[in-house]
């Protein structure tokens, strides 16, 4: 990703090597330099990598499938053997799964663009 924005500033700034060299004050230099810096800006193009955030995501869902299911099966099993105590998760695992689901909705929520 740098390497496409090294490319895009040496592109912008050989292609105004000569304006800038031929600038005689200090606020010409400023000035040609800020539009080297928004020529280099616009003709950048990130490169997206998609594939990054997917084992985190996978990973992030199938916590929280397991602790659904696990959570399931105990209640399952005290109906089974006749246990008559309610089942309650630990604050702990109730906290950390809460964690993992925001997590999971800051991955999948769209970025803001400019």
């Amino acid at each position: 990703m740098a390497d496409n924005f090294e490319r895009a500033v040496e592109r912008a700034l050989t292609d105004n090597a000569d304006r800038l060299a031929s600038a005689s004050t200090t606020e010409q230099i400023i000035r040609i330099s800020r539009e080297i810096a928004d020529e280099a800006h616009r003709n950048y193009v990130p490169t997206a990598d998609r594939w990054i955030y997917r084992p985190i995501v996978w990973s992030f869902s199938l916590v929280v499938a397991i602790v659904g299911l696990g959570y399931t099966f105990m209640i399952f099993q005290a109906s089974v053997y006749g246990v008559d105590s309610e089942l309650e998760l630990p604050d702990s695992l109730i906290s950390f799964v809460s964690a993992i689901l925001g997590a999971l909705a800051a991955f999948l929520s769209p970025s803001p663009r400019r």
